[in-house]
């Protein structure tokens, strides 16, 4: 879906998060899809320095990054769609560790730090200063693996007399101070405060305020730690927090760390075998569960079975989009048009409809259509000759084969191949089927995966390229004979 086209009235507050200095956070659901977010708003004056921050975060999405969904305006602010972190952020979790009993917690804590560390190197190794690391930027998923959010950001030092920047100040090493802006080896040292905080509960300098824990920090004070610390613990938050940045170790040197090593193996052991586990489920031959993404959309129709009915109470358009996203192996979807099955076709993962909408007035470049009258369109004019599949009992289907390079669509009509398909389809798509009219009725044959496709793109097959402007045969630009 293309956020930017998004308004914050689209989506439902559902709770206010954290206030900073910058701006105000929310827990959000979108309207159409019930999906949750967060959004952050930001004031105008902070719109440059957001903009490099958003663009640094687009550089390094990954899994050690909280997804930026987009951006979009809100009267005079702008807003920040971030994807939702189940987990919330690492501060109940600093509380909730505190209730393990002291010789057991170094196990769990080793384990959480290992992966902040692991995200911290994915920034570092790209050259780019986080500058911000606090415990408020350090996110839980539904997975349990940490993600980092708001990095990248340029941190301007204020006075004593003016207000703090949401605990910001007390994470910010001594010389950050006085040079005014964070580094690489600033980063490390928030970061050795966070692992302190994590095995303690506290703040290795907390003085009751903020201004009294600042000066600890200027003044270099070195941390007194429990006696139920375990050695190497305390040495690598000592050294992460040295008062000479250039004694404190780089996030590749930490990850060489015994401990780190042993638990970021565990964890990559983990995220392997998971992804196995999703491949495994996701090429699996044969009939594939499949359900309708929730949404309004749902009140205009009735499922009973592989059979889907139109309400008689309206003419609501309705664009049922289908779970599991495909991204692996051939796949074939097959319907029954019983009555009125208008269009069907894919979409882009990220593709949502809302209620009475029709596929055409969403992103044109983010789909495939394929109309009864037997026409397809993608981005540009509609194409012709495919054959139609608009009388009753017709069966239409759409192979999507994703193992092949370019990965292809291709679609049946009553089982026979037709001319015009797609190619250089997006790694991961849901099918889509479109209806409106009182009583209008589909039912899915099959949603299955099979070993080997049955598209032959033969002689008179020709292929359009997903991705390009479509244009009629007689200009030749942008379809190619295979």
């Amino acid at each position: 879906m293309d956020f930017s086209n998004l308004h914050f009235e689209d989506f439902k507050i559902l709770q206010k998060l954290d206030a900073w200095a910058q701006g105000r956070s929310y827990l959000v659901s979108m309207v159409v899809t019930q999906d949750k977010y967060t959004i952050k708003k930001y004031s105008q004056q902070d719109k440059e320095r957001l903009i490099m921050q958003i663009e640094t975060m687009k550089k390094l999405t990954s899994r050690f990054t909280v997804k930026l969904m987009g951006t979009f305006q809100h009267g005079p602010d702008m807003c920040v769609l971030l994807d939702f972190y189940e987990g919330g952020n690492i501060k109940k979790l600093i509380s909730d560790l505190q209730r393990i009993p002291e010789q057991k917690r170094e196990i769990p804590v080793w384990g959480i730090l290992s992966q902040i560390v692991r995200s911290l190197d994915h920034l570092h190794s790209n050259n780019v200063v986080h500058g911000n690391i606090k415990p408020e930027n350090i996110f839980i998923m539904g997975d349990g693996t940490i993600r980092l959010s708001d990095f990248g950001q340029t941190v301007t030092i204020q006075g004593p007399g003016n207000p703090p920047t949401s605990q910001s100040r007390i994470y910010f090493a001594a010389e950050v101070w006085t040079q005014g802006k964070p580094s690489l080896s600033s980063d490390i040292y928030s970061l050795g405060l966070i692992a302190c905080e994590l095995i303690t509960g506290r703040h290795p300098f907390n003085a009751g305020n903020e201004k009294a824990t600042v000066d600890r920090i200027r003044k270099g004070n070195q941390i007194m730690f429990p006696q139920f610390i375990p050695k190497d613990m305390k040495e690598l938050i000592m050294s992460m927090t040295s008062k000479d940045p250039s004694k404190r170790p780089t996030t590749k040197v930490i990850l060489q760390h015994e401990s780190i090593s042993k638990n970021n193996k565990i964890q990559m052991d983990k995220e392997r075998n998971a992804e196995m586990l999703k491949r495994k489920a996701a090429t699996a031959i044969g009939s594939i569960a499949h359900t309708q993404i929730a949404s309004e959309i749902l009140k205009d129709v009735k499922r009973e079975g592989e059979t889907f009915t139109h309400t008689d109470k309206n003419t609501n358009s309705s664009v049922l989009l289908f779970d599991p996203i495909i991204e692996f192996g051939v796949i074939r979807i097959e319907c029954i048009n019983i009555q009125g099955l208008f269009e069907v076709g894919i979409a882009d993962e990220n593709v949502r409809f809302a209620r009475n909408e029709k596929p055409s007035i969403r992103e044109m470049d983010k789909m495939v259509i394929y109309l009864c009258n037997g026409q397809i369109k993608h981005s540009g004019e509609w194409i012709k000759d495919n054959a139609k599949f608009d009388e009753e009992e017709n069966t239409v289907a759409l192979e999507l084969n994703m193992g092949s390079e370019p990965r292809t669509l291709t679609f049946f009509v009553n089982n026979q191949e037709q001319p015009n398909y797609v190619t250089h389809i997006p790694p991961a798509v849901r099918f889509w089927a479109y209806f409106y009219d009182k009583g209008d009725q589909f039912q899915i044959t099959k949603f299955k995966r099979d070993y080997l496709p049955t598209a032959k793109h033969g002689g008179k097959s020709k292929a359009w390229q997903y991705g390009l402007p479509w244009l009629k045969p007689a200009s030749k630009s942008c379809c190619a004979i295979l």
